[in-house]
């Protein structure tokens, strides 16, 4: 957002975040309305209201009319989350205590510790709960808080029309700043100036020669002789996409009388916990509807993620498993008819496939009634493992000059 390319992208809000965990679906509150309104008991709410008000950070004034809290902020102009005094002395007091163990310091029940580190704080599995310290997860917790009401009650926003119109657009946003795209070339080589250890040109596969002071650039765009010499790690994520008759069903107590009266919850993130179904890691799911054009209407378009562990295609295949009526089966195909010359030079044997679908059809839709599923139909899907190296180091020189991008996984 602060890279200025808003002027050529369109942003819409994620309706809501919700977390499945043992026991059933939760919306993750952006509010206190919101916790006093969800399906805990009179106890859970209480201790989940004090708190989430425990790690308000002192910059936040409290909910407004609207019902999402409200920034202020500080001195200076800067809106960075401070923790609050109080918050301080709560973790040193537990100084040296896991996340979990600080959670259940709080006297905060397993379900609310499960939504609150997987839907908040956005813990991937039970290992990294309990070896994050208190701190640490408390900052990401505050990540979290900081985004919510910004845009409005869920904290997260995607763009119209798919992720790939970041391309589109930060090559906009550079040509109206004077940058220039040279197509189909590659960075061969990078000259450097031994006595200023700075940079001074690159020169590309076409031969030209452009002179700059700093590079940025991916890792495996490097010239070889770079590559070399730089510490690099590996980050993994396996990945699985769905295209849906219908959305993912979420119980009615957890939505509003405006979401409940509507058309529901079409565009959501959904985090199932660990064990939710049968997965080991937590499994992030992003549910997009036509709404935001990147599906056809009548259709849905669902992202799930998790680590990439020695459980990571379990987790997925459960988690799909869980959500979708008929993952698992074979995709429906359609038979093939042999079809003959008729003396008319018509072919033979249309009528009779069109009239054979139209009864699989009303078969479908009348077993569809019959069950009253609500569970969504997969119409197609795609799997796939993301491997993309990181920078972890190349020395004082290339900290200052030559800049790393990172891909990003999770949505």
């Amino acid at each position: 957002m602060g890279s200025g390319i808003t002027s050529y992208v369109d942003f819409k809000i994620i309706q809501r975040a919700f977390v499945a965990y043992e026991g059933g679906v939760h919306a993750v509150p952006s509010s206190k309305a919101d916790v006093f309104k969800s399906n805990f008991g009179p106890l859970e709410k209480r201790r989940l209201g004090m708190f989430l008000q425990l790690c308000l950070p002192p910059n936040f004034l409290t909910p407004g009319q609207s019902g999402v809290p409200q920034r202020k902020r500080r001195a200076g102009g800067s809106d960075t989350p401070t923790l609050s005094p109080e918050l301080s002395a709560a973790l040193a007091e537990n100084r040296g205590q896991s996340f979990e163990e600080f959670l259940e310091s709080r006297k905060l029940s397993k379900t609310l510790r499960s939504m609150i580190a997987y839907g908040i704080a956005g813990m991937k599995s039970v290992s990294e709960c309990e070896n994050t310290s208190a701190k640490h997860g408390v900052n990401e917790m505050m990540n979290y808080v900081m985004a919510v009401g910004k845009y409005g009650p869920s904290p997260y926003i995607y763009p119209m029309y798919g992720v790939s119109e970041f391309v589109q657009a930060f090559c906009r946003y550079a040509a109206v700043n004077g940058a220039l795209y040279m197509l189909r070339q590659s960075v061969v080589d990078i000259a450097t100036d031994e006595s200023t250890r700075r940079i001074k040109a690159v020169t590309l596969s076409g031969g030209e020669r452009v002179y700059a002071h700093h590079v940025v650039s991916d890792i495996q765009q490097l010239p070889t002789t770079w590559q070399k010499g730089t510490q690099v790690g590996q980050e993994r994520v396996r990945r699985a996409i769905f295209v849906t008759d219908r959305p993912i069903e979420v119980p009615m107590g957890e939505l509003s009388a405006e979401e409940e009266a509507g058309l529901g919850i079409t565009d959501m993130c959904l985090t199932m916990a660990p064990g939710c179904s049968n997965n080991v890691a937590a499994v992030s799911v992003l549910q997009l509807s036509h709404g935001m054009r990147v599906c056809p209407e009548g259709h849905y378009l669902v992202h799930l993620t998790a680590p990439y562990t020695e459980t990571a295609k379990t987790d997925i295949d459960a988690t799909a498993a869980f959500l979708f009526e008929n993952y698992g089966q074979a995709m429906p195909q359609r038979e093939e008819t042999s079809l003959k010359e008729g003396d008319d030079g018509k072919q033979e044997g249309d009528g009779d496939d069109q009239e054979k679908e139209k009864e699989i059809e009303a078969e479908v839709k009348s077993a569809r009634e019959e069950k009253n599923v609500g569970k969504p139909q997969v119409l197609w899907r795609c799997d796939f493992v993301l491997a993309a190296p990181f920078y972890a180091g190349h020395g004082e020189f290339s900290r200052k000059y030559l800049h790393f991008c990172q891909n990003i996984f999770y949505c």
